[in-house]
């Protein structure tokens, strides 16, 4: 897969005195080091290298027109979307529930994982980056990184539906300026919201083995990703028009047609909410979708 447009766009900054081309790779490197390997390897795929650079991607053609008019994301805006797009799910590899080996873990726990995982990236990116020990969950963002600690940490945390509004709230309550731009907190936070809903795909859908059978939310996720084929955000002269397109093809059983039209029915809502919390760029409107 190429180079994401916006990974580029900040590879090529003129002068980068914060040193953020290379930040981002060292918070990249961390996202590989925390998800290798996958512990539930039976979930949908949420790796740095499948599933974030697909966001990225998706990002990228949304915000392609943004990108050069003067409301564009700023060289700081950009690493910190950048950085939450691979580091938001690393929660999921917190396998610390009820006290329990995950062998004996029922839906209860499973549901936890996917639940809290916001929150504990967000504890994450605060502590370990601060943490002197080198162990497979410390994440690296350079030298001298707090300045960029908690904005990263609440975007990363707001990808969450059921931490969206807090987090939102908490980052247009920070009014740090970085080279005399402020931080968009709201708008990172909507955009990763809607990337991470817009990124379904029928390489995240990983196969069961017997050993680790899929629980009913692993299931409906696996079956929403098995049947689309591609998801797009099509070009367009004015970025406020541009419409996310979701190829499917469509599942034989009748259950699970309604099962995936109504995830798709429940996402598309989810990123309409996002989008109507910022001001500065809305990139999203209703759900198109082709059947094939």
């Amino acid at each position: 897969m190429a180079e994401p447009a916006l990974e580029r766009e900040l590879a090529a900054l003129p002068a980068d005195p914060r040193q953020l081309a290379a930040r981002l790779e060292y918070a990249k490197d961390s996202a590989r080091r925390i998800w290798d390997p996958p512990r539930m390897p039976w979930f949908t795929d949420h790796t740095p290298d499948n599933h974030s650079l697909r966001i990225v991607h998706l990002l990228s053609q949304t915000l392609e027109h943004l990108q050069t008019t003067p409301r564009r994301l700023q060289p700081v805006e950009l690493f910190l979307l950048l950085s939450a797009c691979y580091l938001h799910d690393i929660g999921m590899q917190d396998l610390a529930k009820n006290g329990l080996p995950h062998q004996r873990f029922t839906e209860a726990e499973w549901d936890l994982v996917r639940d809290e995982h916001p929150s504990i990236v967000k504890d994450w990116i605060v502590t370990r980056t601060r943490a002197t020990n080198t162990t497979q969950f410390r994440i690296d963002l350079g030298d001298k990184p707090e300045p960029y600690l908690e904005l990263l940490a609440l975007i990363c945390q707001g990808h969450g539906s059921k931490f969206f509004d807090a987090t939102v709230a908490d980052l247009d309550r920070i009014h740090d300026r970085f080279d005399g731009y402020p931080i968009r907190g709201a708008m990172l936070t909507a955009l990763l919201m809607m990337g991470d809903e817009l990124e379904i795909n029928q390489q995240r859908a990983t196969p069961a083995k017997e050993e680790n059978p899929r629980e009913a939310v692993s299931e409906l996720h696996h079956s929403v990703n098995m049947y689309a084929t591609s998801v797009s955000v099509g070009s367009a002269a004015v970025d406020t028009s541009r419409q996310p397109t979701i190829e499917l093809t469509t599942p034989a059983d009748e259950n699970l047609v309604w099962l995936v039209t109504d995830w798709l029915g429940r996402s598309s809502r989810l990123r309409r909410a996002a989008a109507t919390r910022s001001s500065s760029v809305r990139a999203t409107g209703s759900c198109g979708s082709k059947s094939r």
